[in-house]
C-alpha cells in the first residue's frame, strides 16, 4: 500500500506485510486464527470424545484457545513491524516474544499446553535461531549478550503495551512486565524432558503433539487466506447409482471393513457409501491409491459425487501435474503456475475433508518430517480407504500395515478394498486391524452379483511362446479389437513399439518425461473416454498400466507375469463386463530369465503358470479370485518375508525415536524412495531455455525418472554428469516417442 510507509507506533500492530489487498492487523489475524481453532475442536468434538480420557480432552479444549489468542503478540514490537515494512526478516523470534508476557504455567496444566504450542509454532524445540533467542543452552560466558539482546527486544515492545494489556485483559491474563530470562527457562524445561514417542500414546506427548499440530494447522490455514474450517462433505445422492447388495452392506457396516468386489463393480460408490455411514463430526477422510495416474483419475471421480472444492490431490508431484493440467488449458506460465501453486498449497492444508493421496503421504508423518505434528492431527480418527491393496511390494505392504496399527490406536477406520486379496495378506491385515474386522464379498445367490461373478470376461490362451513372436498375431487382432500389450520391461516395450509403430498406436511406460507421461495419459484415457476424435488401435505399456488407468480394452497379449500382475493387466480389459463375448487374453510363457529376474522371483511364474486355467478356458471373476489364492498359498518366498520383516522393524525403530516439537528421522523416509531422475542430454539445451525463461515448472518436466539400479548402471557406465545447478545429466538417447533409451549417446553440451 501506498501509504503504508507512514505508519506509526500508535497504530494497531500489523500480523503481516502490507499487500495490494490491504493491510492485515494482528487483531485480525489473532482473531481469525482462534476462530478457526474453535472450529476445529467443535468439528473434532465426537472424535476427540471418542479417543481421549475425559481430563485431557478439557485441557486440550482450554489450551488451543488460549495458543492461539497469545501465538503472535510478540510481532507487537518496533523492531518486527520496522522489519515488515522493510520486507525484512527481525532478527528475533517473535514467539519467543509472545511467551514473555505470559506467567510460567504449572507443570501439565492448560497453559503448559498451550504456551509450548506457542514456542513451536514456527521452529522446532531444537531450531538454533528458537535457542539463540531464548538463551536455554547459551554458555554461561555468553549470557550477558543475550541479556542485551532481550534488553533491546523489550525496549521495542513499550509503544505496544497498552494494545497487549488490553489484548490479554480479554481472555482473562493480567498485565505484567516481559520476562524473556523465564522463557529461557521454559525453554530448558521442555528440552530437558525425556518424552517417550506420542505413541504408544503418552499423555504429556500426545496432547502436546496435538496442541502444536492444531495451532500449526489453523494459523496455515487463515495465513492462506482462509476464515473457516471445512468440515461438511455432502454426498450427492442423485449421483449414486442403484445400490447392489454389497454397496448397502458396505453402507450399512460401522467400523473396520474388508471389500473384495471384482474390477468395474462399483468399489467407489460402495466406499461413498460406508464413508457416510462411518464419518464423524468433522473428521477427515483419506482415500488411498499407489499410483499418481490412480489418483487423478479417482481425484475427478469424487468431484463427481462430492463438492469438488472438498476433494484434495495429494503426491509428490501434485504441483507439476497441476501446473501441466492449467497449462494446457491457459497457454501462459505465470497464469498456470499461481493456480497450481495456490491449489498444491491448499490441498496440504488441513481444509479439505477429503484427500486422495498415495501411501507415502500418510507414512511421512510418523517418520517426524517437518511439522508432523499437523498430520497426526490431521490423521486423528479419520476415515482411511485404501483401494487396490494388493497393488504395493512387501516394503510398502508392510510400511501400511504398520501405519494402519498405529492409525487404529489413533481412532482410525478403515475400509480395505480389491478384487480378490490372497489368504496370507488377508491374515495380516487381521493381525493389524483386529480379527473382529468385517468381511464383504459378493453373494452368488444375489441375481446381479452371481452375474458379475460368474459372467466370463476373458478366455485365456497359453502359448509357449515369447511375447515378441506373438507381434503378426497382435497385428491381425488389431484389425478389429483395439488390444492391449503389456510386457514386463521397457526395453522390450520400446523394441515391440518399433515393430508396430504407425496411426493409432502408443506406447506407456516409467522412463518418459513427466510431461511426456502425463500427456500421453490423458491423450489415451480421453480417446479411450470418447473425448478425442483420434484413433488408438493399440497400446503397448508396462506395469505402468495395472493400476494407473481406468480404461478398458477389448484384447490383450501380456508376458507372464506373477498372478496378481496378470490380473491387475486382465482388469484393463473388457473392464465392465461391456462385451458379449469373453475378450481374448494372450499370454507368452517364455521369457528372457536373464532379465526377468530382477523384476520377478521365478517362483512366483513358475507358480502362475502351475495353477493357471487350461489354455482356451474362459475365467470368470470368482475363478480369477481362485486362481490368485491357489498361486499364493504359501505366501510371499524367503527374499520377500524378510523384506516385509525389514521393513516392519524399521517402522518400529522410527515410531520410536519420535519426539514431540521435534525433528524425526526425515533421511530414512527419503531413502524409502528407490527412483532418481535425470535429464536426458539432448534435452539440455531447452532445460536451460526453461530456467533462464524462470518456467522452472516446465524445465523439471523435462526430467525422466529412473529405478536405482539404472542410475547405479548410468553411473558406472561413465554416462551421468551433474550439471551447475545439480541436475544430473544422462548420455543417453531419448525421445518423446520412445522414451528414455539407456545407450550412449554423443556428448552435445560440454
Amino acid at each position: 500500500m501506498s501509504g503504508s510507509c507512514q505508519r506509526t507506533d500508535t497504530d494497531l500492530p500489523l500480523a503481516k506485510r502490507p499487500s495490494d489487498q490491504g493491510e492485515i492487523t494482528l487483531d485480525r489475524h489473532i482473531g481469525e486464527v482462534t476462530e478457526y481453532v474453535r472450529q476445529i475442536l467443535r468439528a473434532y468434538r465426537p472424535l476427540l470424545s471418542r479417543i481421549l480420557p475425559a481430563d485431557e480432552l478439557e485441557k486440550l479444549r482450554e489450551a488451543l484457545p488460549i495458543a492461539a489468542w497469545v501465538h503472535d503478540i510478540g510481532k507487537a514490537n518496533k523492531g518486527f513491524q520496522e522489519a515488515l515494512l522493510k520486507h525484512k526478516n527481525w532478527d528475533f523470534r517473535h514467539e519467543v516474544l509472545s511467551l514473555a508476557y505470559l506467567p510460567l504455567p504449572d507443570d501439565n496444566s492448560s497453559l503448559y499446553y498451550a504456551l509450548a504450542a506457542v514456542l513451536t509454532h514456527h521452529k522446532d524445540l531444537d531450531d538454533e535461531s528458537l535457542l539463540r533467542a531464548t538463551g536455554a543452552q547459551t554458555p554461561r560466558i555468553f549470557l550477558g549478550a543475550v541479556r542485551k539482546l532481550h534488553q533491546d527486544v523489550l525496549s521495542g515492545a513499550e509503544p505496544y503495551q497498552r494494545w497487549i494489556r488490553e489484548h490479554l485483559r480479554r481472555i482473562g491474563i493480567s498485565w505484567s512486565l516481559p520476562e524473556l530470562q523465564k522463557v529461557g527457562e521454559f525453554h530448558r524445561a521442555l528440552i530437558d524432558l525425556d518424552l517417550p514417542p506420542p505413541y504408544p500414546r503418552n499423555r504429556r506427548s500426545f496432547l502436546l503433539t496435538l496442541s502444536r499440530g492444531m495451532l500449526m494447522a489453523s494459523d496455515h490455514a487463515v495465513s492462506f487466506g482462509l476464515t473457516g474450517f471445512q468440515s461438511k462433505l455432502e454426498l450427492k445422492a442423485d449421483r449414486l447409482h442403484p445400490p447392489m447388495k454389497f454397496q448397502r452392506e458396505c453402507g450399512r457396516t460401522e467400523g473396520d471393513l474388508i471389500l473384495e468386489a471384482p474390477t468395474g463393480s462399483g468399489k467407489t460408490e460402495a466406499a461413498l457409501r460406508w464413508i457416510a455411514r462411518n464419518r464423524e463430526g468433522g473428521g477427515r477422510v483419506f482415500y488411498v491409491l499407489p499410483t499418481r495416474a490412480s489418483i487423478h483419475a479417482m481425484t475427478d471421480t469424487l468431484s463427481d459425487y462430492l463438492e469438488p472444492e472438498a476433494v484434495g490431490l495429494v503426491h509428490a508431484r501434485a504441483r507439476s501435474y497441476l501446473f501441466t493440467k492449467h497449462f494446457e488449458e491457459i497457454g501462459e506460465y505465470e497464469g498456470a503456475y499461481s493456480k497450481a501453486k495456490e491449489e498444491t498449497e491448499l490441498n496440504r492444508l488441513v481444509h479439505k475433508p477429503l484427500k486422495v493421496l498415495t501411501p507415502y503421504q500418510i507414512v511421512k508423518w510418523f517418520f517426524g518430517l517437518k511439522r508432523f505434528e499437523i498430520g497426526f492431527s490431521e490423521l486423528l480418527g479419520g476415515l482411511f480407504v485404501f483401494d487396490e491393496i494388493h497393488a504395493y511390494d512387501p516394503h510398502v505392504t508392510a510400511l501400511i500395515l504398520e501405519t494402519l496399527r498405529v492409525l487404529k490406536g489413533m481412532g482410525g477406520r478403515f475400509l480395505i478394498m480389491s478384487a480378490t486379496i490372497p489368504d496370507f495378506l488377508l491374515n495380516r491385515i487381521r493381525t493389524a486391524l483386529g480379527e473382529e474386522i468385517g468381511r464383504i464379498t459378493l453373494d452368488p445367490k444375489d441375481k446381479r452379483e452371481r452375474q458379475l461373478l460368474l459372467k466370463p470376461r476373458h478366455r485365456i490362451y497359453l502359448h509357449d511362446r515369447a511375447l515378441e513372436d506373438l507381434i503378426p498375431q497382435i497385428e491381425a487382432t488389431a484389425q478389429s479389437h483395439r488390444v492391449l500389450v503389456v510386457a514386463n520391461r521397457v526395453e522390450q516395450a520400446q523394441e515391440i513399439y518399433r515393430h508396430l509403430r504407425g496411426d493409432g498406436v502408443y506406447l506407456l511406460h516409467s522412463r518418459f518425461a513427466h510431461e511426456d507421461r502425463d500427456r500421453k495419459e490423458r491423450e489415451i484415457i480421453g480417446i479411450l473416454r470418447g473425448k478425442r476424435a483420434e484413433p488408438l488401435k493399440i497400446l503397448i505399456a508396462t506395469q505402468v498400466v495395472e493400476v494407473s488407468l481406468d480404461v478398458s480394452f477389448q484384447a490383450m497379449f501380456a508376458e507372464i507375469a506373477p498372478v496378481d500382475d496378470l490380473l491387475q493387466r486382465m482388469g484393463r480389459v473388457n473392464r465392465y463386463g461391456e462385451m458379449v463375448e469373453p475378450a481374448e487374453v494372450h499370454i507368452a510363457t517364455k521369457y528372457d530369465e536373464t532379465k526377468v529376474k530382477f523384476l520377478y522371483a521365478r517362483r512366483y511364474l513358475d507358480d502362475a503358470l502351475r495353477t493357471a486355467p487350461a489354455s482356451g478356458a474362459e475365467l470368470n471373476a470368482q475363478e480369477a479370485s481362485a486362481w490368485l489364492k491357489e498361486a499364493y498359498k504359501e505366501g510371499w518366498d524367503a527374499k520377500d518375508e524378510e523384506r516385509f520383516h525389514d521393513a516392519s522393524a524399521l517402522f518400529t525403530r522410527v515410531l520410536g525415536g519420535l519426539r514431540p516439537l521435534r525433528k524425526g528421522m526425515e533421511e530414512e523416509f527419503f531413502d524409502l524412495f528407490q527412483i532418481a531422475e535425470v535429464l536426458p542430454s539432448s534435452s539440455f539445451s531447452e532445460y536451460q531455455e526453461r530456467v533462464q525463461a524462470e518456467e522452472y515448472l516446465r524445465a523439471l518436466g523435462l526430467l525422466v525418472p529412473i529405478s536405482i539400479a539404472l542410475w547405479h548402471r548410468l553411473n558406472k557406465d561413465n554416462l551421468l554428469e551433474l550439471h551447475a545447478d545439480k541436475v544430473p545429466i544422462a548420455q543417453v538417447g531419448y525421445s518423446s516417442e520412445l522414451g528414455l533409451i539407456p545407450e550412449p549417446e554423443t556428448k552435445q553440451f560440454l
